[in-house]
């Protein structure tokens, strides 16, 4: 399984090489006319039936399985969603996107890693006009370190997650214009971990690579990915616990060691996180993966085994729908994604996505929590897909695939459009980052 921060690595070093005169522009000089993406970058939709993708209904209450007969008619699958350009970024690759604010107030923020001449990661802020179209993306904040991931917090600060060569942690900022105020840096190998008794805890190998994190109940939770110096290896994963009021932590943070390795994904749900960790066999083959739901005050560990499979998810976001089901996405032994019912603590169901390539970038549920949009990172430089599926059992059963002109990054559902991050690649030593957006309200079954 792929990780947010060698993603990002990787990337950079792609990116790397002679820039032309206009790349060389720092991003808040340049001015976003609104010009879309050039005329090559088409969008052809394929839609693939329900009969090819061998898709099963699912019984979300009891995850009874229900297959309909051969002479059964099924509703017709809808029309793929159009995408469309949005807006460039101000970085060629995007680690995080979210959104604040009400409708008709919402107001995007997104995280760069270092690019160009760039030495830090960044946070940029931009507002939608009252045509719901972008403005000016506006930098609001700069740390050291590869950023990896953001959560925004209800005192209107940042966490931001990031890995450098003085220890991997997370500063918390306040975004504000530049000159940006300085943040609260804290990074893990200062600090005194305990156990859920308060014991000491005395770590046998580096707690590094922070990927999902979010805030439940006061508690700041990170997962780390704990990755051993060959970059192929991980020690066992852990979710670290910070108390969190009035802008700052205190007390020590309570660490707890997860039920695998590479921990990476992080969502909540009925007051509980949901922590994803893949997990090997004697081999070193990746050979199954796991959540463990942890409770934000008594670290209480329920573990939902999800079976045998190599995760193909990289997002720190996990996609959960009200009625709590999670959609988890993987690689092997077929590609395609899980559905796992966290309120009853069982794995579901698997289903396949015939014709996914590489790694799965972002998965989100529209607002309905019942259709799920994942998007295929593709193949480096070529353009990549946004699978949709209804994983309902009434409605359209099925796959339609949406094409996108770049590799999939972040995305997110906002007022029934899918926001997708991609990464186009101009030349052989440039690459340009933007959003492209798509309704998708027309895929919910009526």
């Amino acid at each position: 399984m792929l990780f947010p921060i060698a993603v990002a690595i990787v990337a950079l070093a792609a990116a790397c090489g002679k820039l032309t005169e206009e790349e060389k522009v720092p991003p808040k000089q340049k001015k976003d006319d609104g010009t879309p993406p050039p005329t090559d970058a088409s969008f052809d939709v394929d839609a693939i039936s329900s009969a090819d993708a061998g898709l099963p209904h699912i019984t979300t209450d009891s995850g009874t399985h229900v297959t309909p007969d051969a002479g059964q008619e099924r509703p017709t699958l809808p029309l793929a969603p159009q995408f469309s350009f949005h807006t460039y970024l101000p970085c060629p690759f995007p680690a995080s996107l979210t959104v604040q604010g009400p409708q008709g107030n919402r107001m995007f923020r997104m995280t760069c890693p270092p690019f160009e001449h760039h030495t830090g990661s960044s946070l940029y802020e931009m507002t939608l006009d009252a045509n719901n179209g972008p403005t000016q993306w506006t930098e609001t904040s700069s740390v050291s370190g590869i950023v990896s991931h953001h959560v925004d917090l209800p005192d209107g600060n940042v966490m931001m997650n990031v890995s450098d060569s003085q220890g991997d942690g997370f500063h918390i900022v306040t975004p504000s214009p530049f000159p940006f105020p300085p943040g609260q840096i804290l990074r893990f190998n200062r600090m005194e971990f305990v156990d859920r008794s308060g014991n000491p805890v005395h770590f046998s190998h580096p707690i590094n690579f922070p990927a999902g994190a979010g805030l439940l109940g006061g508690v700041l939770g990170v997962a780390t990915s704990n990755i051993q110096p060959d970059y192929t290896h991980f020690y066992d994963g852990y979710f670290l616990n910070f108390m969190y009021s009035g802008s700052q932590t205190w007390g020590n943070p309570v660490a707890l060691k997860t039920s695998g390795k590479n921990t990476t994904s992080v969502g909540t749900y009925d007051g509980w996180y949901a922590v994803l960790s893949s997990v090997r066999d004697e081999a070193s083959r990746w050979n199954g993966a796991v959540i463990d739901m942890i409770h934000p005050t008594t670290f209480d560990m329920d573990t939902i085994p999800l079976g045998e499979m190599t995760l193909s998810q990289i997002s720190p976001n996990m996609a959960i729908n009200a009625q709590g089901l999670a959609v988890i996405a993987r690689r092997e032994p077929t590609p395609g994604f899980t559905i796992v019912n966290l309120s009853a603590r069982t794995f579901l169901e698997n289903r396949d996505i015939p014709g996914a390539t590489n790694f799965i970038a972002n998965v989100a549920f529209d607002p309905s929590g019942r259709i799920v949009a994942l998007a295929d990172y593709g193949n480096f430089g070529e353009s990549s897909r946004v699978y949709f599926t209804n994983i309902d059992t009434d409605g359209w059963q099925g796959v339609v695939t949406s094409e996108i002109p770049g590799n999939a990054g972040p995305g997110i559902v906002v007022d029934g459009e899918l926001f997708q991050a991609i990464t186009r690649k101009v030349s052989v030593t440039v690459n340009r980052g933007a959003i492209m957006r798509a309704p998708i309200d027309s895929l919910t079954p009526q």
